[in-house]
């Protein structure tokens, strides 16, 4: 049966002013689809050790290890801060960031959020890279899952993709900060 296949790739143009509250929230829904995926994995482990008919105890710790730590049953995840001193910090949560004395006197300019499980990529990321009166682009905001045939990877896709929509700027915010060369180029024509 014919499927149609819908993207699970987004850029969404900023400006990006993501206050505590929401980056507290996107830590929440990052630690639930954590889990959810976690439990995958291990429903995914527990049966191909169930398939495997392990002898005795010793056998079946040794083949979850094994699976576990094969190329594609890994489990990771990271939050990077990227700083404008041209650094980064990584942290384990946004939480932890607040908390974080060495960020009090650092300017965060971005966040790169990824986690990997099994086969589904998640990657969410934003970052100031040329500076605020820059007139390069629109610094986006870009969500990425993989693949886009995984029903699961669909869920996430949706769930980050409903957060996202809540943090997005006004729309004269964007068309303001897409149109700002114009204030360089009639500001000389006032004076």
């Amino acid at each position: 049966m014919p499927e149609i296949i819908h993207s699970t790739n987004a850029k969404f143009k900023g400006p990006w002013l993501i206050g505590r509250e929401k980056l507290l929230e996107l830590d929440k829904t990052f630690e639930d689809e954590w889990q959810k995926l976690l439990k995958i994995r291990s429903e995914f482990i527990n049966a191909k050790v169930n398939d495997a008919n392990p002898k005795d105890e010793k056998e079946e710790i040794k083949l979850r290890n094994e699976i576990s730590n094969s190329y594609g049953n890994r489990a990771e995840r990271s939050l990077l801060i990227y700083l404008k001193s041209a650094r980064r910090m990584k942290v384990a949560n946004f939480d932890e960031a607040f908390r974080e004395t060495a960020l009090l006197n650092e300017t965060p300019i971005g966040f790169s959020l990824s986690m990997e499980v099994r086969n589904i990529k998640l990657e969410l990321e934003v970052r100031d890279e040329e500076g605020f009166l820059s007139f390069g682009g629109d610094d986006p905001l870009r969500l990425n899952v993989s693949p886009d045939t995984n029903k699961d990877a669909k869920g996430m896709f949706a769930v980050f993709r409903t957060w996202v929509d809540t943090c997005k700027p006004p729309i004269w915010q964007t068309i303001w900060i897409n149109c700002r060369f114009l204030l360089f180029i009639f500001t000389p024509w006032l004076f």
